[in-house]
C-alpha cells in the first residue's frame, strides 16, 4: 500500500478515510470494527491485539469467511469462528466454491484442532499448512513435530528454539545451516 492513500480493499470501503503506512497496523478498535463490517478482509490491517479479540474476528468472518486467515492462531481453531466463516462462505457460494474456500476453511480447522491436541499431527497437514508460521509454532512446542515443518520453517531460529525447549533431540530436524548455528546452544 502506498503511504498516505486511503485504506481500502478493492475500493469496497472507501468511505473510511484512513491512511496506513506500509507494515503498520490499526489498533483503534472502533475503526477496525467499522471496517470489518464493510469488508471482513480489513482484519488484515488490524493490530495483533484486535486479531486476538473474538468479537472483532467474528464480525470479520461474518462478512467475509476467508478473513479467518487473518485471525490470531487461537481463533483459527475456534468452532464459532469457523462456523461463521463457513456460513459466510456459503453466502459467497459461487466464488467460495470455485476457489475451494469452504473446503479450505474446514480443512484448516481440522488441522488446527489436531495440532493443538498433538503437534505430531502436523505430519498429515498439507504442504502450505506445514509452512504456516503460526500453526507450526504451536506444533513444534512438542519438539519432535519440527521434522514435519517446511524446510523454510525448519531453518528459522524461532521455530528451532521453540522445538528445543521441548526436546533437545529436535536439533536433528533443523535445516542444515541453522542446525550448525544452533549447535552452540548446547542442545
Amino acid at each position: 500500500m502506498v503511504r498516505g492513500t486511503p485504506l481500502s480493499i478493492n475500493g469496497l470501503w472507501p468511505a473510511l478515510r484512513v491512511t496506513v503506512d506500509p507494515g503498520r497496523s490499526i489498533a483503534d478498535r472502533e475503526l477496525v470494527l467499522a471496517a470489518v463490517q464493510q469488508d471482513g478482509a480489513a482484519l488484515a490491517f488490524a493490530s495483533e491485539e484486535l486479531r486476538e479479540e473474538k468479537e472483532v474476528v467474528l464480525q470479520a468472518v461474518h462478512q467475509t469467511g476467508s478473513a479467518l486467515a487473518f485471525a490470531a492462531p487461537a481463533l483459527k481453531a475456534d468452532r464459532e469462528a469457523h462456523g461463521a466463516a463457513m456460513a459466510a462462505a456459503r453466502e459467497e457460494w459461487p466464488v467460495a466454491m470455485a476457489g475451494g474456500l469452504v473446503e479450505a476453511i474446514a480443512r484448516d480447522f481440522v488441522v488446527w484442532a489436531a495440532v493443538q491436541e498433538s503437534g505430531l499431527a502436523l505430519e498429515h497437514a498439507a504442504d502450505e499448512l506445514r509452512d504456516d508460521e503460526d500453526l507450526v509454532f504451536v506444533a513444534v512446542a512438542t519438539g519432535a513435530a519440527l521434522r514435519f515443518a517446511s524446510p523454510r520453517l525448519r531453518a528459522q531460529r524461532r521455530m528451532v528454539c521453540q522445538a528445543l525447549r521441548a526436546d533437545e533431540a529436535a536439533l536433528a530436524w533443523a535445516s542444515e545451516v541453522p542446525g550448525r548455528a544452533f549447535a552452540s546452544l548446547g542442545a
